[in-house]
């Protein structure tokens, strides 16, 4: 196809659209801004809501000095864990073995 007569038929055809008036435009843009903020705030709600799930979730195993059970701390390549508290029992009654890491050949 020739691009000068690609032109002329899109100017022809452009011809017989219905444009909308000043005042529908104005409308529609409100419409679309105001669309646009509805739809932030309710994913702004939504990720507010899913953080305070999951901070919950997360935050369940943190005791009062925001320790882990299973905080490790690193020192000069050997792994220490704090295992005080740590359950010797678990939810039965049943008494457990102490966790043990073997790190770079030595225990703990």
């Amino acid at each position: 196809m020739n691009p000068i007569n690609y032109l002329r038929e899109t100017k022809t055809e452009l011809k017989h659209v219905s444009w909308p008036t000043r005042s529908q435009a104005i409308n529609f843009t409100i419409l679309v801004i105001a669309a646009s903020i509805f739809v932030a705030a309710l994913l702004a709600l939504f990720d507010y809501g899913f953080k305070i799930i999951l901070e919950d979730l997360v935050l369940s195993g943190v005791d009062s000095s925001g320790a882990t059970p299973f905080d490790a701390n690193i020192h000069g390549g050997d792994v220490q864990v704090d295992t005080s508290t740590v359950p010797l029992e678990d939810e039965l009654g049943v008494e457990t073995a102490p966790i043990e890491f073997n790190v770079g050949g030595t225990s703990n």
